[in-house]
């Protein structure tokens, strides 16, 4: 193990409370992590504390813990909310694939930017997953929000593929035949 990987494990080891905390529910940990560590000056919201550098909210989106998603998205800021992983996925692309359409409202709800996150690749994208997924619901709150307009530079045809595959087609034609 190299010199940087022993200072990520020690960090990630740093940060088991609040994963714990998360799969556990446990709101009032967390919060107690969170309080003792900002008198020294580190923010746990915006940390990656996940080997592929997820943050809390990425976990808890991925976990299906919508009580505690709720409480985060309160206290992060809409940049906070637009962080990615190493593998280019924000939390809005986790709560599609958990199927969990609250916790998508939530995010959405505070930063209206997110389904579009990333610009640059179609399959990292919120909407892309729930198609993959094959849950009408999430699809259906995510077509709602998602600004197909916007999506002509990263070759859509894509969605099409996925909603064909996951026989979804009829809500994508729907959706996008006024601009076609």
């Amino acid at each position: 193990m190299e010199e940087g990987d022993s200072t990520l494990s020690q960090s990630r080891a740093f940060y088991t409370p609040l994963i714990r905390a998360t799969l556990e529910d446990d709101w009032k940990a967390a919060e107690a992590f969170s309080q003792k560590n900002r008198k020294i000056r580190i923010n746990c919201l915006g940390a990656a504390i996940t080997k592929e550098e997820g943050t809390a909210l990425h976990f808890a989106a991925a976990a299906k813990r919508t009580r505690f998603v709720k409480k985060l998205v309160k206290l992060m800021t809409k940049k906070e909310l637009e962080l990615t992983t190493n593998g280019n996925y924000t939390a809005l692309y986790f709560a599609a694939q958990s199927e969990v359409v609250t916790i998508a409202e939530e995010m959405v709800k505070k930063n209206k930017n997110l389904p579009l996150i990333p610009k640059d690749d179609i399959k990292a994208l919120p909407l892309y997953v729930a198609i993959m997924t094959g849950n009408r619901d999430m699809v259906s709150y995510l077509y709602s929000v998602t600004p197909i307009e916007d999506l002509a530079s990263m070759d859509p045809s894509q969605l099409l593929i996925a909603t064909i595959s996951t026989y979804l087609y009829g809500m994508y034609v729907l959706r996008t035949h006024q601009y076609l």
